[in-house]
């Protein structure tokens, strides 16, 4: 299973969600078709046997279910921005694994060299739109600094604390983590989907 992102922000890629999956070129070519009639959004491909068998559309998110995938998906964000970095000088043919590489090197009379460029080139891109994405986030985490208990967020989103390992480590009880968890996350949440609360807002008094 993989997960395909594609917004409106930043440009569409390839996030896999567990290991390599192999499809045949009459299947990517299929996948490539779909992907171009897609909207907005965020989608799960399912894939079995080297097959597309199912394509979901994930519900609209909350602007804090959206902060909280945000946060999740922090230091995946920035383990995926360092190796493709470190990967740039040492590209090989077999590991092509973002659906842009894959299309931009599906192309007649194309040298080893010149395949290798192009994906660098999808890579560099990939490499800026991950960056957004750790600005974005960033910016968000930037409105709870000097807040009582913001270290909660790093515990329990970067370095993945249960609850009760963060009230052990502060020396508070659960709810209190709780509580403060939800009202640094909200806090992050309105500042990043200003917009989004805002719309919703006027929808309801309109």
């Amino acid at each position: 299973i993989f997960w395909y992102f594609i917004s409106s922000s930043i440009q569409r890629y390839i996030k896999f969600k567990s290991g390599g999956i192999k499809l045949a070129t009459k299947d990517i070519k299929e996948l490539q078709k779909i992907i171009e009639k897609l909207g907005n959004g965020e989608y799960e491909i399912k894939i079995k046997d080297g097959k597309i068998i199912k394509i979901n559309q994930e519900e609209n998110l909350t602007p804090y279910q959206r902060t909280e995938r945000l946060l999740v998906n922090y230091n995946n964000l920035k383990n995926r921005k360092e190796y493709l970095k470190n990967s740039l000088n040492s590209i090989e043919l077999k590991k092509i694994y973002s659906i842009n590489e894959i299309k931009a090197t599906n192309k007649d009379n194309l040298s080893d060299l010149e395949k290798i460029e192009i994906i660098k080139s999808e890579r560099i891109k990939e490499i800026e739109n991950i960056n957004g994405l750790i600005e974005f986030i960033d910016y968000g985490l930037s409105f709870i600094q000097g807040k009582k208990y913001e270290e909660i967020i790093s515990l329990i989103y970067f370095q993945h604390f249960r609850i009760e390992g963060v009230a052990n480590k502060l020396g508070i009880d659960e709810s209190t983590v709780k509580r403060n968890k939800s009202l640094l996350v909200e806090e992050i949440a309105t500042n990043l989907f200003q917009n989004d609360i805002l719309e919703k807002l006027n929808k309801l008094i309109s």
